[in-house]
């Protein structure tokens, strides 16, 4: 009789960590069936933050939609094509593959890049962000596209904005 009493407690106690065992097998089982059923995306408010599509709402009338065309933030990948002959293919198309320039000014009828515009806000006195500047300024200079900067500001001054850029598509001057 004594030796049936432990024997029928281990008899019980193996049975309720069996119970428990299922049940937490089941609460696992139905939490990832219902995490798989909700989406892994979800839609933003807007393409743009807050300050890029304050500066955006001041810098689309400054276009003249005859001459040109403003996208928004396009990927670097999309503008740049990387040299066959460098020796470098994946490790170059890694660094422009998910980085992107804030606007981007082309050409109306052929859409061709004539100029990158990047909105410089607090952000970018950090140092992984100036390095990610000084990457895009490199970049656009070797391919002789503007890369026009503008510090984010609260109001914005339209015909300083038309002449920013109309300083920067000016023909360069050959020395």
């Amino acid at each position: 009789m004594l030796l049936a009493i432990p024997f029928m407690a281990v008899v019980l106690l193996l049975l309720a960590l069996m119970v428990a065992c299922a049940l937490a097998a089941r609460y696992l089982v139905g939490n990832k069936a219902n995490a798989l059923d909700r989406p892994a995306y979800r839609l933003k408010e807007s393409i743009l933050t807050p300050t890029e599509a304050e500066f955006f709402r001041c810098l689309e009338p400054c276009i003249p939609s005859s001459d040109y065309r403003l996208f928004t933030k396009v990927r670097l990948a999309d503008i740049f094509d990387v040299n066959e002959d460098s020796g470098k293919n994946q490790a170059a198309f890694n660094r422009i593959n998910a980085k992107h320039v804030d606007f981007l000014l082309c050409d109306a009828q052929t859409l061709v890049v004539v100029a990158g515009i990047e909105l410089d806000d607090s952000s970018h006195t950090k140092h992984r962000a100036k390095k990610n500047d000084t990457f895009k300024d490199t970049l656009f200079e070797s391919c002789k596209i503007p890369l026009i900067r503008i510090r984010a500001q609260r109001q914005y001054d339209p015909e300083a904005i038309v002449a920013t850029i109309a300083q920067h598509l000016q023909p360069q001057a050959s020395p």
